[in-house]
């Protein structure tokens, strides 16, 4: 899938969760922790493909753990940097008081989210992904459709869940605040944030 597949289909399903489960769309709060976190979200979940940028600019043997759909597209990867949060939140006792991690903790929410629906979505290519590495080999990954990337479906499913989310947007209370000035505020970031994320 394309970035801004990816992307939409990760904030579509999530909105469509919260739709179901709370009756609440992702947009109806537009706090700046909540736009951090949709921020986080987006960035997650076009993150794995940062491998095609190492394949473009660096020699890597096809069998490499990083190769496109390698090391950055398995759940281990993803437990590794909720390791490191961890680990430097023991090292730094003060972390959690620190001014830039109101920012920092909603956005790491929203990257790990944003990434697993990432490994999750690539399965349903024909490529398919690493999901059970290092218990299986990288090379051995998990298809569950015949679904081409880049094809007409997965330009279909971008059309159909960007206008999903713009619906969703126009139909937010979020429009509807009672502090116009911060309310006008985040739906521009927000907007903005949805705007962008192709790239």
């Amino acid at each position: 899938m394309k970035g801004k597949t990816h992307a939409a289909l990760t904030l579509a399903t999530i909105d469509i969760y919260m739709e179901i489960t709370t009756k609440t769309s992702i947009f109806d709060n537009l706090s700046n922790e909540n736009v951090y976190f949709l921020g986080g979200i987006v960035l997650g979940s076009t993150f794995p493909d940062v491998d095609l940028a190492w394949n473009r600019n660096i020699q890597i043997q096809d069998r490499s753990i990083f190769q496109h759909r390698g090391i950055t597209h398995t759940p281990i990867f993803l437990l590794g940097m909720i390791f490191l949060w961890l680990a430097y939140s023991f090292i730094n006792p003060t972390f959690e008081s620190e001014s830039y991690y109101a920012i920092l903790y909603p956005c790491f929410k929203g990257f790990i989210l944003g990434n697993l629906f990432h490994i999750l979505q690539d399965c349903l290519t024909k490529l398919g992904g690493p999901l059970f590495f290092p218990f299986v080999n990288i090379n051995k990954k998990v298809s569950l459709s015949e679904m081409k990337s880049c094809g007409l479906v997965d330009f279909a499913i971008f059309c159909v869940c960007f206008a999903f989310l713009i619906f969703e947007i126009y139909q937010s209370k979020g429009f509807i605040v009672n502090n116009y000035f911060n309310g006008i505020q985040a739906n521009i970031e927000t907007i903005k944030t949805l705007i962008n994320f192709w790239y």
